[in-house]
């Protein structure tokens, strides 16, 4: 069986260069950043924390919840707006797994999906960090010039 792939898609609307961000690809479907212009064609924006990673339809209200980190696990929830706030399901219904293409995949595969989603961002956030390192470098005065 071929597990899910997260992927930066290369089109030129969401290409890793003119985003903060990047864009999440969940079984083909494209989430951008909450804080961004909305992707061609995507299906969503998401918000990532230390916890794991809020996904938002087109009308950028919560729909499910990305479960992605050590002590909690690696699993997907549905999440819908309160008056309180946002609200957490012990699971994913049936509409959001199948919005999120998730509904025939087994505990590993959802695992796989939600850890690889938290180390897409992580990634992305590393070489952004060494590409303006290197920036950094490059504008520095060479020692013996003037």
């Amino acid at each position: 069986m071929q597990y899910p792939q997260v992927q930066i898609p290369t089109d030129s609307k969401v290409h890793r260069d003119s985003r903060q961000f990047p864009v999440l690809s969940i079984n083909g479907r494209l989430f951008g950043h909450l804080d961004e212009e909305p992707v061609t064609g995507g299906a969503g924006f998401y918000r990532h924390t230390s916890r794991g990673i809020t996904l938002y339809k087109g009308d950028r209200m919560p729909f499910a919840y990305a479960v992605a980190n050590d002590r909690q696990g690696y699993f997907f929830v549905t999440a819908h707006m309160t008056n309180e706030g946002v609200r957490y399901m012990f699971s994913t219904c049936s509409s959001d797994a199948n919005y999120l293409g998730i509904h025939d995949m087994s505990c590993r595969e959802e695992s796989e999906l939600a850890s690889g989603l938290r180390k897409q961002i992580e990634s992305f956030e590393r070489g952004r960090a060494v590409m303006k390192a290197v920036g950094e470098l490059q504008n520095r005065p060479q020692p013996g010039s003037k």
